[in-house]
């Protein structure tokens, strides 16, 4: 299963493409990346902490990925 939280970039912004993406995995190891600054989590065994972080970091980060031009 795969779970989108949209960042606080994305809403400042209007891009929905800024989410932490969750990925819930049958084997019990869960991944979380955020598509805006590329932070990840990796949680074993427990779904509610791996949501509990993509949550938190979605509400807080404000980053975008950089771009080619500097």
């Amino acid at each position: 299963m795969n779970v989108r939280y949209l960042t606080r970039a994305a809403e400042i912004l209007g891009d929905r493409e800024l989410t932490v993406d969750l990925t819930i995995r049958p084997n019990d190891q869960h991944h979380a990346e955020c598509r805006g600054c590329g932070d990840r989590h990796s949680v074993y065994l427990y779904t509610a902490v791996a949501r509990e972080w993509a949550q938190a970091h979605a509400e807080t980060c404000r980053a975008m990925p950089a771009t080619d031009a500097v």
